[in-house]
């Protein structure tokens, strides 16, 4: 199946890396970092830019990024797993959404 080969990428926002996301087709899993279930109470500009991207039919992933060099950072590119699950920026918790 093509969405359980796909690696996640970087969900960046404004050049940031707000979470990651794996899409295949139509299918998209994204992990907000730094957000609870309420994904728009604690991060309400990645939850707008998800939403309008979803809407316009746009990948998740986003648009131009530059690594910070950090090793989640690293660790995600490489497609592999860091401690307690895929890597996230700032090491908080993650809202997850399914589209």
């Amino acid at each position: 199946d093509a969405f359980n080969d796909a690696r996640p990428e970087p969900f960046v926002v404004d050049g940031v890396t707000g979470g990651d996301v794996t899409e295949s087709g139509n299918l998209a899993f994204l992990r907000v970092s730094l957000a609870g279930h309420m994904v728009p109470m604690d991060q309400p500009k990645n939850a707008v830019v998800m939403l309008k991207r979803f809407v316009a039919g746009e990948p998740m992933s986003g648009g131009e990024w530059t690594p910070n060099g950090s090793s989640e950072e690293k660790a995600l590119l490489r497609g592999r797993k860091g401690k307690g699950g895929a890597p996230r920026r700032g090491g908080g918790g993650g809202g997850v959404v399914t589209l």
